[in-house]
This record gives C-alpha cells, structure tokens and sequence, in this order.
C-alpha cells in the first residue's frame, strides 16, 4: 500500500476533533502527499521526511512544519499497528531538529480585557456576536466550548457553568 493509502485509511479511523481533522488534512493535501502519495513506506526515510519540514519551514511555517513531522509519525505507527511495519522515519527527526518555539504566555491584564468589553458595544456586528464576544472575554474558553454550549451545562441559582470534559481539548 502507497504512504496515501495508509494516511486516508488513518484519517478515516483516527479518533480527534472535526476541527484537529481538517487541520491535518489541509497539511495532508498541501505538503504531505505531493512529496510522498504513491511512495510505499519503505521509500520514505528520515532524509525524505527532513527535507520536507525544511522546504515547508522555509516558507515561513515552522509550526506547520513540525505537524508535518507529526503527521507522517501517526501514519507510520497506524500502519504498523495493522500489520505494515517498516522504519519510522520520524523517529530520527525530532521536532526540536525542525523548529523550537518561545511559549506565549501573554494574555489580556484586566484593564485590557474592561478596554475590550467596552470597545465592543461600538463594533458594527449582529448583537448575538457582540454577547458571544464578551463571553469569550469573560471566560476565555475555546470557541467549541461555547458555541457547543447547552443550557443544561448552566447552574443558575449558583452561577456555575460546567463544561463536560468530553467537550474540552484536555478532557
């Protein structure tokens, strides 16, 4: 079976979120398969996957670059998982070898978030996405989180909301 055949059959299979799901694809379809479509997995070493995450971190995406890596890696151990084993050319290329990141931890001070919720009342919008933005601003959730809400998550004599962990990233 071709590198395609087995990342199709992986993304079909695999468990993540419709949204984790597009995002690979997208990689998938613009860097991953026209370097590697009806390459068997033999035919891929870690030189291949190496020079991939340069050409696409080159063009300026070093994170995507990284997803790359991570990709071809979930490909290669789905298939030896089913019978179709042959050397993980990821498990020679580090994801520090391709890129590192300085985390972000700046958020929002309180005067920046007060500043927020006040310049959004003069925002051109629909006044549901006004209220759905102050929402986000007040409880910094993912947009999943709140745009899959239901009213049965809300406590109101306690003025508790609480998201099931099955809708959150972490569980």
């Amino acid at each position: 079976k071709t590198f395609e055949q087995f990342t199709n059959r992986w993304l079909e299979e695999a468990r993540m979120a419709e949204s984790t799901k597009s995002m690979r694809k997208s990689i998938i379809d613009r860097d991953i398969l026209p370097a590697f479509r009806n390459r068997l997995l033999t035919e891929i070493g870690p030189e291949d996957l190496r020079n991939l995450c340069a050409k696409v971190k080159e063009r300026g995406a070093p994170a995507t670059a990284v997803h790359v890596r991570d990709i071809v890696k979930q490909v290669f151990s789905f298939a030896a998982q089913h019978g179709d084993k042959a050397p993980n050319p990821a498990d020679e290329v580090g994801p520090s070898s391709i890129a590192t990141f300085v985390p972000k931890d700046r958020s929002l001070s309180p005067s920046e978030i007060r500043i927020m919720l006040k310049q959004i009342d003069h925002v051109a919008t629909l006044p549901t996405i006004r209220l759905g933005m102050k929402l986000f601003l007040l409880t910094m959730v993912r947009k999943s989180e709140l745009q899959d809400a239901t009213w049965d998550e809300v406590d109101f004599e306690n003025a508790v909301w609480s998201i099931p962990k099955e809708r959150m990233k972490r569980s």
